[in-house]
């Protein structure tokens, strides 16, 4: 008799031993595998992977570096090309500044089935027998030039819905319906821009159409908060600021209302002060705030810094401080929509709604420097000094610079900030005090208001540099002025024109500095004063590279002068290109060095000459 448990023993341990030998088979076979790509592709990448669309089993990294730069440059030979609504449009690859890196593509490439783990390489390499191991290109490009461009496709094509509101016409309040709308899907776009980047290919999608837009807020849904609506806005508000009235009147209230679907697409609304099951009424604090704003322009004055100089050795106030006002807007915001709530809460219907005053809160504003707390700025030494000589100028010339030095005077630059000049003399025309006299503009001299002004910059830049302070900003001048060169030859002068160029310094001092400067008969000084950190400046140079001799002397016909006559009315300039190294440092190291390059134009002298022929005279 057999023993059946005998039988199903033996059954079993040929099933294990098998199964142990199958697994040992697989185990031979794919470690031969392994080990035949890994000595056969020792110095190539494994078959049947592909970088993007680009096939690069089988080769070397710089033959797959080679294979994918080419199949990139023919890419980039195109350009992204589709349709909005039958409009056809293109994208260059170059606005968006795409850049492909082959050789880290490739590195990558040749690392699949390499860098893991025993395990992983093993899957990737036996895997690569049944379908293709994939990379993506190695790419960058500017995400922010895409979304610009996809942003001007949706303001051109979008006609965006519009949700139910109210208009306040001919003293009702009125439900405008709502509209549909239709947009331009950004999203699928950009998809498939970046998509083709990757792949190599051209857009999936020739014609993107426009998506109908549904309005979230409906004309029945406005109509059915009609009557909470009338109850603010049928009565005008006004406001009181500084002894002024303003008067908003309920047209102006209509609009401040925002009707919305939930209170988070509306993150400006505040004081919902009624929803049904559907929307919400609330105020939106963004036009409020707005229409604020421009009642502001009428209320706010600026404070007005302490203006010192220097007396007796120290700082003292010649100009005192001035507190000054701003109305506060996000506080009157609030005020404003708290009394429209109670004027809503108040009135059972629109006939109960009455008309409301509200003072508006202005908070004052302090200066910066106040006049009682001079002695904490800092000011307790001279730190930088610059003279130059005007001697020799027309009298309007000595006019406008003693003008611009009254509007430095006195001016104080605190730690950290950067001082603008063009900023701190303001206005150059008749009504601060400027006088006609010539600039230097479009490689000519011309006549404007505030000519004599870069002498004021020149010497302060030069103050500035004794100083040892950062020199942010500073352009020299178009050509030579003879006024600037005077004991340091070309190349240390500084112009300014409003707006543009400005000298500007950065205060990089412990303390405040403040700017001083005084006219005497012949000299233009600006002196710095502040508090001293031990920091010492030098200047090497300036120094001439080259200098170009003036061009031809240059005629121009005036029929304002006689026949053969002949006036001059430009000198000639020789050119020069000059440089200066400027080195501060402080306890023996070098905390600031910069290189000061001027490039001057050669002119010719100009003549005005009188026509050749007499001009014929009529006849009685």
């Amino acid at each position: 008799m057999v023993d059946k448990n005998s039988i199903s023993r033996r059954t079993l341990r040929r099933w294990i031993v098998g199964g142990i030998s199958a697994l040992l088979g697989v185990l031979v076979f794919a470690g031969g595998i392994y080990g035949f790509y890994t000595i056969a592709y020792a110095d190539s990448i494994f078959p049947n992977t592909y970088v993007g669309p680009v096939s690069v089993g089988a080769e070397s990294l710089v033959e797959a570096e080679t294979s994918i730069t080419r199949a990139v440059q023919e890419y980039q030979k195109t350009s992204l090309k589709f349709a909005i609504e039958n409009e056809a449009l293109s994208l260059a690859l170059d606005e968006l500044s795409v850049n492909y890196d082959a050789l880290e593509s490739a590195t990558l490439a040749y690392g699949l089935g390499r860098t893991g783990s025993l395990w992983e390489n093993l899957l990737i390499q036996v895997g690569g027998l049944i379908e293709p191991n994939t990379l993506e290109l190695r790419l960058t490009y500017n995400e922010e030039n895409l979304n610009d461009f996809l942003e001007l496709q949706s303001t051109k094509f979008d006609e965006p819905e519009q949700n139910a509101t109210i208009a306040y016409i001919d003293g009702e309040v009125n439900v405008v319906p709502e509209m549909s709308g239709q947009r331009f899907d950004q999203d699928r776009l950009r998809a498939e821009i970046i998509a083709s980047l990757k792949t190599l290919t051209p857009l999936q999608t020739a014609v993107y159409e426009l998506r109908p837009s549904t309005p979230t807020v409906t004309a029945d849904q406005v109509k059915a908060l009609l009557p909470m609506i009338e109850r603010v806005a049928t009565q005008p508000l006004t406001l009181v600021a500084e002894g002024k009235n303003y008067k908003v009147s309920p047209e102006q209230l209509s609009e401040w209302l925002a009707i919305s679907k939930e209170s988070n697409q509306t993150p400006t609304v505040e004081g919902f002060f009624e929803t049904n099951s559907t929307v919400m009424v609330g105020f939106d604090q963004e036009k409020i705030q707005g229409y604020l704003k421009t009642i502001a322009t009428e209320i706010n004055q600026d404070p007005v810094d302490a203006r010192l100089t220097i007396k007796d050795g120290r700082a003292s106030v010649f100009q005192t401080s001035k507190d000054g006002k701003a109305l506060d807007l996000e506080k009157a915001s609030a005020e404003i929509i708290q009394l429209l709530e109670v004027r809503y809460r108040n009135a059972r219907t629109r006939a109960d709604a009455k008309a409301e005053t509200l003072t508006l809160p202005v908070k004052l504003t302090k200066p910066i420097v106040n006049s009682s707390t001079v002695d904490d700025l800092g000011i307790k030494e001279l730190i930088g000094k610059g003279t130059t000589d005007f001697s020799g100028s027309p009298n309007n010339r000595v006019h406008n610079l003693a003008n611009g030095t009254k509007f430095l005077s006195g001016i104080l630059v605190k730690p950290g900030e950067e001082f603008s000049t063009v900023k701190a003399l303001g206005a150059v025309d008749a009504s601060t005090g400027y006088l006609p006299e010539l600039v230097i503009k479009e490689n000519r001299t011309i006549p404007e208001y505030g000519g004599g002004l870069c002498q004021v910059s020149t010497t302060l830049f030069r103050a500035i540099l004794d100083a040892g302070l950062k020199v942010t900003e500073r352009k020299a001048h178009s050509y030579r002025v003879s006024y600037y060169e005077r004991n340091v030859g070309p190349g240390l002068d500084a112009t300014v024109y409003l707006p543009k160029p400005d000298l500007k310094f950065l205060n990089d001092t412990p303390g405040w500095i403040l700017v001083q400067g005084y006219v005497t008969d012949k000299e233009l000084t600006f002196e710095l004063y502040g508090t001293s950190d031990g920091r010492t400046a030098k200047i090497d140079g300036p120094q001439t590279l080259s200098r170009t001799p003036p061009p031809a002397d240059v005629y121009e016909t005036s029929s304002s002068l006689a026949p053969g006559e002949v006036k001059q009315i430009e000198k000639p300039h020789e050119g020069a290109r000059t440089t200066a190294t400027y080195t501060v440092m402080r306890n023996g190291e070098v905390i600031n060095s910069q290189t000061f390059t001027s490039s001057y134009k050669a002119l010719p002298a100009r003549f005005l000459k009188g026509p050749d022929q007499p001009t014929d005279q009529p006849s009685n």
